[in-house]
């Protein structure tokens, strides 16, 4: 068993539809957990869906809007 854990975080854009969207960002956060574990990987993983609430630039143009749209992964020790 590793010491470290993954926390795999989904955001989405600021387009309509709240729900959805946080649906959205959760679905990515899976799909690269289980994208990950597919492949070996033998981390502990959790997964946020953070939707649009922490933007990295403004939702404003189709570019900030599409770079709204990741996912972060953190490594982090276990405690």
């Amino acid at each position: 068993t590793s010491d470290l854990v993954l926390t795999i975080e989904g955001h989405t854009d600021g387009s309509p539809g709240e729900g959805s969207r946080r649906s959205l960002a959760l679905q990515r956060a899976l799909a690269v957990a289980k994208f990950l574990a597919d492949r070996g990987l033998d981390i502990e993983t959790v997964t946020r869906s953070f939707h649009d609430s922490k933007p990295v630039v403004s939702n404003a143009t189709a570019e900030g809007r599409q770079r709204n749209r990741r996912i972060v992964i953190r490594v982090c020790q276990r405690q």
